[in-house]
């Protein structure tokens, strides 16, 4: 009898969106979790910036910042949402933050730092 395979699956929202002129240049809030059986395991929620300004700037053309809230800390986020699995999760927080827009991400990093909720951050 061999070793039960940990399937990891991964779920993806976006929180909002905004395209400016000709769609090539957008900005997007959005989540992303990942989960074992059916359970969080880390969530990130990130704030996309894309524009041919910033590729000409940078020489990328998109630039990502990442919130990052694992282990205990995304037990307590999920405590906070009465979240039992990922499916509500991910659907509480959009539904949660949607009314920020792009603000989205801010008023997530505010939240969790109100309700104490450890996170980390990067930058791609």
């Amino acid at each position: 009898m061999g070793k039960q395979k940990i399937k990891i699956e991964y779920t993806s929202e976006t929180i909002a969106e905004r395209t400016y002129g000709d769609g090539d240049d957008c900005d997007t809030v959005f989540i992303e979790v990942q989960s074992a059986f059916g359970k969080p395991v880390k969530l990130c929620i990130g704030y996309n910036r894309c524009s041919k300004d910033l590729e000409e700037y940078y020489g990328d053309c998109d630039l990502e910042d990442y919130i990052h809230v694992e282990g205990d800390d995304l037990r307590k986020l999920a405590s906070k949402f009465s979240a039992l699995n990922t499916k509500t999760l991910v659907e509480r927080i959009v539904i949660r933050f949607e009314p920020y827009g792009l603000g989205a991400y801010k008023a997530f990093e505010e939240f969790l730092k109100k309700k104490g909720i450890h996170y980390s951050t990067s930058f791609y």
